[in-house]
């Protein structure tokens, strides 16, 4: 397929070093416990991932939300 049609597509990141990357982050962050279905993808110019996050049962909720926050503000480009 053609680049420039790429762009317009949406379509599966492969497993790569941006995949790879982010298990490295998921894998440091102490509170948590495990990932699965980890899925990355490109919408025109940008890069959308989604993934099951897995904490301990002790973990309040708004803690298991303010780290899965994090890496939501943390990836996001700054605005122009």
């Amino acid at each position: 397929m053609r680049n420039d049609v790429l762009v317009l597509l949406d379509h599966t990141l492969k497993i790569n070093e941006k995949q790879a990357a982010i298990k490295a982050i998921l894998d440091s962050t102490k509170e948590i416990r495990s990932y699965h279905d980890l899925k990355a993808c490109q919408s025109g110019g940008l890069h959308f991932v989604e993934v099951h996050l897995e904490f301990s049962p002790e973990i309040l909720l708004k803690d298991a939300h303010a780290v899965a926050g994090l890496y939501r503000v943390a990836n996001q480009k700054p605005a122009k």
